[in-house]
């Protein structure tokens, strides 16, 4: 057994083996040869026995036994005659000592894992591949041998364990500041692992890691605004778009904003609406529902969005629904009819006649503006009627004999319109009936002014002599109904018909002059 230094030259003598001839009195010369072992390293003078090395010697190559050769060395009897004679063989084992001659070698050049966000501490990362082989290994022996491991620009968030091996290691990275693994501030992250020789030497060998931070759904969807509040017309037709919702989520695919899902709408109104899960539009739905302001001025809903395809974390936003007055109430009287009644000659109504109608639509807007005209039925412009209180009165003095008609009452049968500012304007109309009453405001005429007839003196009492006729312009009875007597001058010889205005001589009267 030999012992010699690990890395000696090419021919540097290792040992000397030698034979001797047990035959005595004959000395036959004796051959040496290597018959077993590794002979590209060593070699041996076939005279001296001299073992001599042939090539750079590595204590940690392949024909090595944990740092020692074995050769099989034999020694041959040349005889005279030029035969073969005996032979012995012989083992020799030629230990290496070790020089520190290996550096600490990963298995793979570089290395790439992954690891859930939000993963413990003393999580173990998972490396990618057949390949990753996460394996450092340096043959040298005892302290030249011996490596310590760490890792550089990982900014303390990953330790490797074991931090020392000696030979080869199996070697694990884990999480070590679990706070700091989040998918949301870093996707991937780099640095580098150094296996390094503890002796003075201090050989060492860097591979580059790389890990992937998987996402996880630790994100709820958020949305853009913190309350959505929209105003929308009262008469807002079926399918037109009332709120555009929107949400995203710092998660990734279908974890993040790609798997965001609009997946309810709550509220009192909520059946009467259409949410598209897909792009959270909001639209009016095609239902018998339908807005009205004058009742319910706003409405309040809360809109829920789930990530993970509307699977996973959900959040919800108030959404504020205003409603804008739209024109959509006629102006309503209050009484289904008006009417009043005038003298003849009067400036006033005998009670003042005033038509009133109220809108529905929102106070203060044009839409409950009302006003008023006459629509119609008053052809010869004898009222006025104010726009702002609805009140009628008579233009003048009304002359009843003058005003169409033959009715003990004659009357005004008007239309009035009560009508919105809106736009369209919306309107309502109403009767109004006026009826004027006559004032005997017209004395009887007679069309003659004097009556003459000549009768004879013995006519008889009871003839009728002539009859006079008056006429009344007013338009009315008993304002135009006429009664006839005798003011003067008859002297009881005559007698007038208080009804047809006959004259008649009196019974016994003597015409005698």
């Amino acid at each position: 057994m030999s012992t010699h230094q690990q890395l000696f030259q090419q021919t540097h003598k290792v040992l000397q083996v030698k034979a001797v001839d047990g035959d005595r009195g004959i000395k036959n010369d004796i051959k040496y040869s290597i018959t077993g072992g590794p002979e590209h390293l060593f070699g041996i003078n076939e005279d001296t026995g001299l073992v001599y090395s042939k090539a750079m010697i590595d204590r940690e190559s392949a024909d090595a036994r944990n740092g020692a050769f074995i050769l099989e060395i034999t020694a041959m009897e040349v005889v005279k005659t030029g035969g073969k004679g005996l032979s012995i063989s012989t083992e020799v084992t030629v230990i290496i000592e070790d020089v520190n001659d290996e550096i600490p070698k990963f298995k793979s050049e570089s290395y790439v894992a992954e690891i859930s966000e939000n993963a413990q501490k003393n999580t173990p990362v998972t490396f990618l591949g057949q390949n990753m082989i996460p394996e450092v290994f340096d043959h040298d022996q005892g302290t030249n041998g011996t490596f310590k491991l760490f890792l550089e620009g990982d900014d303390n968030m990953f330790e490797v364990t074991p931090s020392m091996g000696i030979n080869d290691a199996t070697f694990m990275i884990r999480v070590k500041d679990q706070n700091r693994i989040d998918f949301e501030q870093t996707k991937v992250i780099n640095f580098t692992i150094v296996a390094k020789e503890v002796s003075k030497k201090g050989e060492e060998t860097r591979a580059s890691v790389t890990i992937y931070v998987r996402d996880q759904n630790d994100n709820p969807p958020q949305f853009l605004a913190k309350k959505y509040e929209v105003t929308i017309p009262e008469n807002i037709k079926a399918g037109a778009i009332i709120a555009k919702i929107k949400a995203d989520d710092k998660d990734s695919g279908y974890f993040g904003t790609e798997g965001i899902r609009y997946t309810a709408i709550t509220g009192p109104i909520s059946s009467a609406l259409v949410l598209n899960n897909l792009t959270g539009v909001l639209t009016m739905g095609d239902t018998a529902f339908r807005f009205d302001k004058e009742h319910i001025s706003s409405h309040y809903l809360m809109v829920e969005a789930r990530d993970e395809e509307g699977l996973g974390n959900r959040n919800t936003v108030e959404l504020i629904i205003n409603l804008e007055d739209v024109n959509d109430n006629h102006p309503i009287f209050r009484r289904d009819y008006y009417e009043s009644f005038i003298q003849e000659n009067s400036p006033t109504f005998t009670n003042p006649l005033i038509v009133e109608a109220t809108d529905a639509d929102e106070n203060g807007t044009e839409n409950s503006e009302v006003r008023y005209r006459i629509l119609r039925g008053d052809q010869y412009g004898n009222f006025t009627i104010d726009s702002l209180s609805g009140e009628i009165k008579p233009n003048g003095v009304l002359d009843y004999e003058l005003l169409p008609g033959d009715a003990q009452t004659k009357m005004y049968n008007m239309t009035v319109r009560a009508f919105d500012l809106g736009s369209p304007s919306l309107w309502s109309d109403v009767s109004v009936m006026v009826y004027i009453r006559d004032q005997n405001d017209n004395a009887p005429l007679f069309p003659v002014l004097d009556y003459k007839v000549t009768i004879p003196e013995d006519t008889p009492g009871g003839t009728p002599v002539i009859q006079v006729n008056a006429k009344d312009k007013d338009g009315s009875s008993p304002n135009n109904q006429i009664v006839y007597r005798i003011q003067t001058g008859a002297k009881d010889k005559f007698v007038i018909n208080p009804e047809t205005g006959m004259i008649s001589i009196s019974q016994g009267a003597n015409l005698d002059p």
